[in-house]
């Protein structure tokens, strides 16, 4: 497989696994906006200090 093949298969199950956690996102969070799906998936990536100060997003209250 030449490195170029490996990167698209990399960049393919990253996007499969932010599919499935948007997937989960979306069933435990039914009413919640793009917006708010949105952060809930970054807010899985990104620690909570961050996502507190980028996005006035509080993990710690709002949940993941």
């Amino acid at each position: 497989m030449s490195p170029q093949q490996k990167l698209e298969r990399v960049r393919a199950l990253n996007h499969a696994v932010q599919q499935l956690a948007l997937a989960d996102i979306c069933l435990r969070h039914p009413d919640s906006t793009p917006r708010e799906q949105a952060l809930r998936l970054a807010s899985r990536w990104i620690e909570p200090e961050l996502m507190m100060r980028a996005f006035g997003w509080d993990v710690r209250e709002a949940g993941y």
